[in-house]
């Protein structure tokens, strides 16, 4: 869940810097640069973003194995408490 919206959040992130870096060659270039320029920052973002989100759903959340270990036991015999009588 985290590498996907790491993957995500980068490619965005990826695309608007690779367009803002293609300003100044468009000059140059027709205007060709600024879409190029956002295809390779995007293509770049989203491995990069999906990587480091994955590695952080690795590193920083625990397993279910380990969140099951720190619930409360609880027995399975029923201790049935008799309810108060209703006094209107």
């Amino acid at each position: 869940m985290l590498g996907t919206a790491g993957g995500a959040a980068a490619t965005c992130t990826g695309a608007a810097m690779g367009a803002a870096a293609g300003v100044l060659p468009a000059l140059f270039t027709f205007g060709l640069s600024n879409p190029v320029g956002a295809a390779v920052g995007g293509g770049m973002g989203m491995p990069i973003g999906s990587a480091a989100g994955a590695l952080q759903a690795l590193l920083l959340v625990e397993p279910p194995v380990l969140i099951a270990a720190k619930l409360p036991r609880v027995s399975r015999t029923c201790t049935a408490v008799p309810a108060a009588p209703f006094h209107p």
